[in-house]
């Protein structure tokens, strides 16, 4: 059988279908291994995150049960001839005040180390700063607490800095001590309880012999905070400060 010859035409048509055809071919292979990649990738991506999110949640289960076994020193109890002493409901048992809170100390500033960039190794910062004052480093604790002012989260904000003008006060550094409690009554993200804030800020103006601003900061509390626990209180300083004449 005589092979059939191909016209020009058809020659310059197979050709060019040839050549589509190869085009087409390559781009799905080209597709096809772009599909394959993604794929992988894709893949690679949601096994990293799987990983990584059982990572951080075992770091954070691993910080939050050092945290608590920091908590645990922080608030044991002293050995005493007491017998309720004895019975601390399993609490951690020291032989002197000063033990109890190195301890705590060390034990703060080791989550603090690990997990720095977390929420829960910056309160550990936060107890560091109580266990140097309880220490009587008070210089140390005023610093530390200094620099949780800075914080971003309002909750690390607002305890660090009641803490830091309480320490003030117990240093009878009154003035730096109301400058912190302006600061946090003016901080519209302020966790402190208001009620206790205005109570605690009307005792300084008076320890300051400043009765006038006291006075103010009590009738704000009775006014704004008719339920607080504290107005009893503020009201009987008010009666103090304002005898009737």
């Amino acid at each position: 059988m005589a092979t059939k010859h191909l016209t020009r035409r058809e020659l310059k048509r197979e050709d060019t279908i040839y050549s589509s055809l190869s085009k087409v071919s390559s781009a799905l292979q080209q597709r096809t291994s772009l599909v394959i990649t993604i794929a992988g990738v894709i893949a690679v991506a949601i096994l990293g995150f799987f990983l990584w999110r059982n990572y951080e949640q075992s770091r954070d289960v691993q910080a939050q049960k050092q945290f608590g076994d920091a908590l645990e020193l922080f608030h044991g109890a002293v050995v005493s001839s007491s017998p309720a002493t004895q019975s601390q409901n399993n609490r951690p048992l020291f032989a002197s005040e000063e033990e109890k809170y190195r301890k705590a100390l060390d034990k703060f500033n080791q989550v603090y180390r690990q997990y720095p960039s977390r929420k829960i190794g910056v309160l550990a910062l936060y107890y560091t700063a109580l266990s140097q004052h309880n220490l009587k480093n008070d210089k140390e604790a005023m610093r530390i607490l200094q620099q949780l002012d800075k914080s971003s989260d309002a909750e690390v904000r607002s305890l660090g800095r009641g803490a830091l003008a309480d320490i003030y006060r117990a240093n009878k550094m009154n003035e730096q001590a109301m400058q912190t409690y302006q600061s946090m009554l003016k901080d519209p993200e302020n966790r402190y309880p208001k009620d206790a804030l205005l109570a605690t800020m009307g005792e300084t103006a008076e320890a300051m012999g400043r009765n006038s601003e006291a006075a103010g900061y009590y009738q704000r509390l009775a006014r704004e905070h008719a339920q607080s626990t504290y107005v009893s209180q503020a009201q009987a300083r008010l009666a103090a400060l304002q005898p009737p004449k």
